[in-house]
């Protein structure tokens, strides 16, 4: 693909895992066996769902994760490789790989996971890895690796944004730091855990954020609400036959770090994030993710949208949104 002005040099910072993916109407029972209608094994992991996903859309992608050399390892680097993506760091000597185990059904979906025996991701020359790069996508993961790339990105003035699914220590400087923070009601929760509702807990992250920042809380097949500065906006999913979710908010994430990339209107934005985070949710992991930005382009103007998500979800308390 020709490459346009839009198209970029991206670091992915995160976690990369093997993921194994039963799609079952329903749990075999207790101490029995149950078919499934199919099972699907290959690269995952937040990180990696979203190099896959920034990489097809034409941007050049360069990965900071950390596998080992064991056979999950070798599976999910051979599969990113696959994809054009170009892995930073090699792999670990001994180290075990992250794998996951996951039965979806639709929206629903049960995970079974353990975690790989690696050590965290150096932050390495950092200056290498930002090197030509037009934006750093951190996952939340690799906190300490991550924050060095924000804060030097933000130097540099590179645009930045974030999967804020789960607040990890180290991580409450982010919102400063980066251009898109669109984040889940369990991380405004553990960020903002005075808030009264979520309304109030996306007041205090808008007088953390940059001025012109894009932040917001996703509700899932919901949608979400967004705030540039003043302004509020609201975002429905996409109308598509749903198999499997667990690519849908990597997939979203990085459809902002892409219409960032491509100057849209946050309202744009929004709604073309939508279309990739429901892409992805038509088949097993990151199979159904279009092969380039003009397919998704072509879906953008195809499919519907759901319901708009219930202005009355703003004033739900943190625990009970």
């Amino acid at each position: 693909m020709t490459r346009s002005p839009s198209h970029a040099r991206i670091l992915v910072i995160g976690h990369s895992c093997l993921d194994s993916i039963a799609l079952s109407p329903q749990a075999p029972p207790e101490d029995g066996k149950l078919q499934a209608s199919s099972i699907w094994c290959g690269s995952g992991g937040p990180a990696a769902n979203a190099a896959i996903a920034l990489s097809r859309m034409g941007h050049s992608v360069r990965l900071a994760t950390q596998l080992g050399d064991d056979d999950a390892g070798r599976l999910i680097a051979a599969g990113l490789q696959a994809e054009g993506i170009e892995l930073l760091c090699p792999a670990v000597s001994g180290g075990k790989s992250s794998q996951a185990q996951i039965r979806a059904r639709a929206a629903q979906r049960s995970v079974l996971w353990k975690r790989g025996q690696l050590p965290p991701l150096p932050a390495g020359d950092m200056q290498a890895w930002l090197d030509g790069v037009g934006l750093v996508y951190v996952d939340g993961h690799e906190v300490a690796a991550a924050s060095a790339a924000l804060r030097e990105a933000g130097r540099m003035g590179i645009a930045t944004v974030s999967d804020a699914g789960s607040l990890r220590d180290g991580a409450a400087e982010w919102p400063a730091l980066l251009d898109s923070c669109m984040a889940t009601v369990r991380w405004l929760a553990g960020r903002f855990p005075d808030a009264s509702s979520v309304t109030a807990a996306l007041d205090a992250l808008v007088r953390e954020a940059r001025p012109a920042a894009l932040v917001g809380v996703s509700m899932g097949e919901q949608g979400g609400f967004a705030r540039v500065g003043d302004e509020h906006l609201v975002w429905a999913a996409r109308k598509v036959g749903v198999v499997d979710s667990t690519v849908a908010g990597d997939a979203f994430h990085a459809g902002l770090a892409d219409a960032l990339l491509q100057e849209m209107e946050a309202q744009q934005a929004l709604d073309w994030a939508a279309t990739l985070a429901a892409a992805a949710c038509r088949g097993p992991g990151h199979t159904t993710l279009p092969r380039d930005r003009d397919q998704l382009a072509l879906w953008h103007g195809r499919w519907g949208y759901r319901e708009r998500p219930e202005p009355d979800l703003l004033d739900a308390p943190l625990n009970k949104a």
